[in-house]
C-alpha cells in the first residue's frame, strides 16, 4: 500500500492511497469508525481535488461561509 496523502481533520483524517493492485482508495476515518471507497477508474489528481473540495465546501458543518 502507498500512502499519498493524510489530511487530518479536527475529529480525524482522510487519506488517499494506492492498494496493492494499484487501485487507488480513499479511505476516511471519524472517531472510531473507517470507511473505504476503492475508485478504479479515477486518476490520483481528481481525487485529491474532490477531496479538497469537499472539505472546503461550506455545506460541510464546522466550516465556514466563504
Amino acid at each position: 500500500m502507498i500512502v499519498y496523502k493524510v489530511i487530518k481533520t479536527d475529529k480525524g483524517r482522510v487519506t488517499v492511497q494506492k492498494n496493492e493492485f494499484g487501485i487507488i482508495e480513499l479511505k476516511v476515518r471519524r472517531n472510531n469508525h473507517t470507511e473505504k471507497l476503492t475508485l478504479p477508474y479515477q486518476k490520483l489528481e481528481d481525487v485529491e481535488k474532490i477531496v479538497e473540495m469537499l472539505l472546503n465546501s461550506k455545506h460541510i458543518k464546522g466550516n465556514k461561509e466563504d
